[in-house]
């Protein structure tokens, strides 16, 4: 099998993390890692897309929020760069995730 990986998130992906590990070949290598975490919470993959948007040199547009208890930036949405700026974005992911020792893929 090709290196692959499973995040643990229903019985359904346990069932087919311990199926991978019985039919692995002897000597496949293992390893068990915490969930993705970013102060002390687990992200969403469009969380971390928010993130690295709101760190690019766009300028933020924050309005208030309806219910006046914080603040929303709209400039949030991805469909909006010019490829330049998709460019640049894509570097700032792949710099993120090699300083952090972060392996990109597909999901499983």
């Amino acid at each position: 099998m090709p290196q692959a990986s499973v995040r643990l998130t229903d019985p359904e992906a346990r069932r087919r993390a311990a199926s991978w590990v019985y039919g692995a070949d002897p000597g496949t290598v293992v390893t068990f890692a915490t969930p993705d975490k970013r102060y002390g919470q687990w992200l969403s993959p469009d969380d971390w897309k928010l993130l690295f948007l709101a760190d690019m040199d766009r300028g933020a547009r924050m309005v208030p929020a309806l219910d006046g208890r914080g603040w929303v930036n709209l400039n949030t949405s991805s469909s909006a760069l010019r490829i330049a700026e998709f460019a640049a974005l894509l570097d700032a992911i792949h710099k993120f995730a090699a300083d952090h020792g972060v392996q990109l893929g597909r999901p499983v």
